[in-house]
């Protein structure tokens, strides 16, 4: 079960820091967009953002609206929200789904708990999360916002029974989930961050591999790995490329052709070993 309130159980000390860092919210916004059917009907676009709006800031989330008081939106325009989280949410989240996180003392990583916060590195700056793990526990925050009451029920009187019970039923537990089911959201993501990205381009510019630890931060582990393989694979393909590069520029000099190029059967020879080790290493 989620921890709904905890500061009752903390110490003078941890009640201090951790009220510090909820004070202010994250960095991360999720956009939440309806489907193009949706926002036709401007009278129901304006019902559904409104519900889903409640539903998300009654579970203490912080939603931006797309409309401005008197801005009119132009018909079959985009409707969508943002939402973004107080840190003290976030951090109530980190501990419910044991988060690992490095301690001040001696730099293991432990499972993340708000009872013990204080004793985590970095726990009161604004980059004790990083940007994966916000997005990361601001969707658990979101899909598991739930829908109380019967608003929802007039606002897909176009679906069939059997699927409006599914999608009704689906608003218990999670009320984004349940609009994707009744392809009235067609986009949750989240919304970049320009700093963080130019950071990693501009160091990819001056380097021929990928900064795998920026890329881990902001994007996560699976997406890190892949730039990892690429960087090792790369580092792997000099050998062959300055192997070749000489092949070639031997066979040029000299107006050998691929059959009587006496450098050929050496580069086969190499090619093989090469792959041999590339594959064992």
């Amino acid at each position: 079960k989620r921890i709904s309130n905890c500061s009752d159980l903390l110490s003078p000390r941890q009640r201090s820091i951790f009220s510090m860092a909820g004070t202010s919210s994250i960095g991360t916004e999720f956009l939440l967009a309806l489907s193009d059917d949706a926002a036709q009907d401007k009278k129901r676009a304006d019902a559904l953002l409104k519900l889903l709006s409640t539903a998300l800031t009654g579970a203490g989330l912080l939603v931006s609206s797309d409309t401005q008081p008197g801005v009119k939106l132009p018909d079959g325009a985009k409707r969508f929200i943002t939402v973004s989280a107080p840190r003290a949410l976030i951090d109530l989240e980190g501990d419910h789904l044991c988060y690992l996180k490095p301690r001040t003392s001696d730099g293991k990583k432990m499972e993340f708990a708000v009872l013990d916060a204080a004793t985590f590195a970095n726990f009161d700056t604004a980059g004790f999360w990083l940007p994966c793990e916000e997005v990361q526990l601001l969707w658990s925050l979101i899909e598991h916002v739930e829908l109380h009451g019967k608003g929802l029920a007039p606002l897909i009187e176009g679906l069939n029974d059997r699927r409006s019970k599914v999608v009704l039923e689906q608003s218990k537990t999670s009320i984004v989930k349940a609009l994707q089911i009744a392809e009235l959201l067609e986009v949750a993501a989240p919304l970049r961050r320009s700093a963080a990205l130019q950071k990693i381009w501009r160091t990819s510019l001056f380097s021929i591999a990928a900064p795998v630890q920026d890329i881990q931060q902001y994007f996560g582990s699976k997406v890190a790995f892949y730039f990892a393989w690429m960087n090792f694979f790369t580092l792997w393909l000099t050998a062959p490329g300055a192997v070749g590069l000489a092949v070639y520029l031997h066979k040029v000099y000299y107006e050998y052709t691929v059959d009587n190029d006496p450098w050929i059967p050496f580069f086969s020879l190499f090619m093989v070993l090469w792959a041999c080790m590339f594959v064992g290493w």
